[in-house]
């Protein structure tokens, strides 16, 4: 091997070494989402086996809240439009919530203002003067937000939220 080819392969090991904190804390969170979501997926199964045999199901911790609007209680009923009459607005789900909340991001908003809109980052990192938020909604829906030195909302890359698939 060339002493040329030698100092490459070292530079890129010396390179990849240094992104592998990084990398760990990474790794770290998602093990730990992993973790969470077996165990949601266990309690739903219990659930779901006891509704299934006809006994009532254990309580345990509170499920999700439905994406939607819940539905027309048992018995009660649903009033209909008349004909060509709009049958009303679709059902809020969360990712709509999500859409319209970036939308409404401003440049030179400042970081509370963007925090008590989208919430807490997932993770937040320094690039030079400027500080990026990072926002993951799961199923690649990530998005972020960076800020100036002056703590000013600079520019924002929205989540897809789907609209890939």
């Amino acid at each position: 091997m060339t002493n040329r080819y030698r100092t490459i392969l070292w530079g890129t090991l010396a390179g990849a070494s240094c992104l592998a904190p990084a990398w760990g804390s990474q790794l770290t969170h998602l093990r730990t989402e992993v973790r969470t979501l077996r165990a949601q997926v266990r309690h739903l199964e219990r659930r779901l086996g006891a509704c299934v045999a006809g006994r009532p199901a254990a309580s345990g911790p509170a499920t999700p809240a439905p994406e939607t609007a819940p539905a027309t209680p048992p018995g009660a009923q649903k009033a209909r439009p008349a004909p060509g009459q709009p049958l009303g607005p679709p059902p809020q789900t969360r990712t709509s919530v999500w859409r319209l909340e970036w939308r409404q991001l401003r440049r030179q908003m400042t970081k509370p203002q963007v925090r008590a809109l989208l919430g807490t980052p997932t993770r937040a990192v320094t690039l030079g003067s400027q500080r990026v938020w990072y926002y993951s909604y799961g199923r690649g829906d990530n998005g972020s937000v960076a800020f100036g030195a002056n703590g000013r909302l600079l520019a924002w890359q929205a989540p897809p939220f789907g609209s890939w698939w």
